[in-house]
């Protein structure tokens, strides 16, 4: 595969994929009967805003598009397991406690899942490369 297929796959499910995915969780809250908040805070013993909960998404979820459109362009679809095991566990403790928080992770999670499915389907079908089966 060319190496320019490759960065652009990568580009564009990064950068792309979080106004996809951004699109998909203004469309949940929008649609909801009650509106959820955009940031959902926790009690907490410390003091200022590094106590919101799901920081960082934005920048998570970029590294998950990478990581998943990377795992499936090079051939290993295994990656998207990983990818969600670590999402999950990490964000464990933050999403049993604040219903919203876990509802915005699935959304997110799916959305940017999706996007980078698509963005490598699509860079192996530009650069000739056969949908393969996964190795076993």
């Amino acid at each position: 595969m060319q190496w320019w297929i490759v960065l652009a796959a990568l580009a564009v499910s990064t950068l792309g994929g979080w106004g996809v995915t951004a699109g998909f969780l203004w469309l949940g809250e929008n649609r909801a009967r009650k509106p959820m908040p955009r940031v959902v805070l926790l009690e907490s013993t410390a003091e200022g805003p590094e106590d919101a909960v799901l920081r960082g998404g934005l920048m998570i979820g970029m590294l998950e598009r990478v990581a998943v459109t990377g795992g499936l362009i090079a051939g290993y679809p295994e990656v998207v397991a990983l990818v969600v095991a670590i999402k999950g566990l990490g964000r464990f403790s933050e999403l049993k406690k604040t219903p919203a928080a876990a509802e915005r992770f699935i959304v997110g999670t799916f959305a940017s899942l999706l996007v980078a499915f698509v963005v490598a389907m699509a860079a192996l079908l530009l650069a000739g490369e056969p949908l393969r089966a996964p190795k076993t």
